[in-house]
């Protein structure tokens, strides 16, 4: 017998309460919602269904919201401790991957039967689950209606997290110390990146913590730190070399709440240049965490960061951390605040950011990145891992 994950005590309600008040103040009666993340945020939906168009209706005048998926994905969203059987609305495979019909025609035809053909209906345009073609269809089959950008205002709503969500966030922090802790005495010459990711991968779901751990929104990011910058790869089975760097990025991850990290390792005694390098970073985020506090500006944390990083004699330059928090592939950061020039949302408690003030040149690179917990009193990394670089012999 399949029996489901355990879903959190979050306030669903409460939730969709403070949606549809966003929705009033905006002036949209129909929030169309596809990003798996927010759809778990709003009703729980937890399954592997994004893969193919999916998505929650949530209307003024509808008390539970509709969902839309593929009709095998049914009995998943039927777990959702928010959704009844008169709200789970499946399409078709005739609406797969289809020439003449799109699961959007589905969508439209519900959002015609609810009596909804004359509103003002949002959608993120820019998310990663809505397709050129799936805005199109709206705007075809619902002539009548005003399509208009949702400003990602449920992302927004997530920022300011409630204890349940930070409950499950330091859960995510201890996953993500296990496999660092698993992980570094790999990172030795002769062994390869895919034994260090193979400690990772196996860490961040069964550690040894008591806590299971969950599929992460991006793979570990296992980044050779000796020549041209690649922050952004995975692994292969390349032989690590004496004298290099290599940075380690990757997420725990507890019902779907991330805690990224990123830690250097050197192996064998690093040169000069190296040693200072590490310490200007760790002095960027030392300067970050100070400044980031109740009321702080985010361009602000930003600018302390990066002027303890170059009062050391480093460039840095760009956004130096994101929010975080629900995440699904392929992104954990809840694209919303930047800490960067020109962005001024203010700090608040409960909100969690992912710092990484890393330097990625043209030679070398390294990386130092820690998620941070905003409370009354400042900034609270969620793991208890040093910031320093980490020397393998």
């Amino acid at each position: 017998m399949n029996v489901a994950p355990a879903i959190p005590a979050f306030d669903h309600a409460a939730r969709l309460a403070r949606t549809k008040l966003r929705m009033r103040e905006a002036g949209i009666d129909v929030l169309l919602v596809p990003s798996p993340e927010n759809m778990f945020y709003l009703a729980g939906c937890d399954g592997w269904s994004f893969y193919l168009h999916q998505m929650l209706v949530v209307a003024q005048d509808r008390a539970t919201p509709i969902w839309i998926g593929r009709s095998v994905d049914r009995v998943a969203a039927s777990r959702s401790p928010v959704l009844d059987a008169a709200s789970i609305r499946p399409y078709g495979d005739d609406c797969i991957q289809s020439p003449t019909r799109h699961p959007y025609d589905f969508v439209a035809e519900q959002i015609l039967a609810e009596g909804w053909g004359n509103a003002t209906i949002a959608i993120a345009m820019d998310g990663y689950f809505v397709s050129p073609r799936g805005v199109d269809t709206l705007r075809r089959r619902l002539p009548e209606a005003r399509i208009v950008d949702d400003g990602d205002m449920v992302n927004w709503q997530r920022l300011v997290k409630e204890p349940a969500e930070i409950d499950c966030m330091r859960k995510a922090g201890t996953i993500a110390t296990a496999a660092l802790t698993r992980a570094v005495p790999t990172v030795r010459a002769g062994r390869r990146a895919c034994d260090t990711a193979a400690e990772i991968l196996q860490a961040q779901t069964a550690p040894s913590t008591g806590v299971s751990g969950d599929y992460t929104a991006i793979a570990p990011l296992i980044i050779d730190g000796n020549g041209p910058a690649m922050p952004h790869t995975t692994w292969s089975d390349a032989a690590y070399r004496p004298g290099q760097l290599v940075v380690l990025e990757f997420a725990g991850a507890y019902r779907h709440y991330h805690c990224p990290i990123a830690r250097t390792v050197s192996i064998g005694k690093p040169d000069a240049l190296h040693q200072e390098a590490a310490a200007a970073i760790a002095a960027g985020m030392k300067a970050a965490m100070r400044a980031c506090v109740p009321g702080a500006v985010a361009q602000d944390v930003a600018a302390e960061c990066i002027a303890a990083i170059q009062a050391a004699g480093f460039k840095r330059a760009g956004r130096v951390g994101y929010s975080t928090g629900i995440g699904f592939p392929p992104d954990w950061g809840e694209h919303t605040i930047s800490l960067r020039s020109g962005d001024m949302t203010k700090l608040q408690p409960g909100m969690t950011l992912f710092l990484i003030p890393a330097l990625w040149g043209d030679s070398w690179s390294m990386g130092l990145g820690e998620t941070l917990l905003i409370d009354e009193s400042g900034a609270k990394p969620l793991t208890d891992l040093d910031f320093e670089l980490i020397v393998n012999d």
